[in-house]
């Protein structure tokens, strides 16, 4: 039986490589390292000569859209605290268990929203005291 099984596998890992050493056309032309060294210096000096985009012009595009989602949030975090504890007051200890843990998510869910928001925040006070 576990001969059978071996052989499969070696069957398997044979047909794989006559699959991968039959195909070996390149279909790409690989640039030279000294080609590859200048595209990527050419790379660097367009982004250093480019424009830079304003912090309150980022900010002023990410505001809203953090403030529609922290609200989101909120709300789903409402509605799914008001269902808990409808569900823990109607239900029977088992169910409290089973709650218990669903609360605990709950919870985690909450630090990670208000926490993500509340680093964002901090880190967008901090840096833009440092580079104004």
């Amino acid at each position: 039986m576990k001969v059978v099984k071996y052989s499969k596998i070696i069957l398997g890992i044979l047909i794989v490589l006559c699959i991968y050493l039959g195909n070996t056309k390149i279909y790409a032309n690989m640039p030279s390292a000294d080609e590859l060294h200048s595209q990527a210096n050419n790379f660097i000096t367009q982004g250093q000569n480019a424009s830079k985009i304003p912090a309150s012009t980022v900010a002023g595009l990410v505001k809203p859209v953090a403030s529609i989602l922290l609200g989101i949030g909120t709300v789903v975090v409402v509605a799914a605290a008001g269902v808990i504890g409808v569900k823990y007051v109607t239900g029977s200890p088992e169910q409290h268990a089973k709650l218990k843990t669903q609360l605990i998510r709950l919870v985690v869910s909450i630090v990670v929203l208000y926490g993500a928001f509340g680093i964002w925040s901090l880190a967008y006070r901090l840096l833009s005291d440092i580079t104004s």
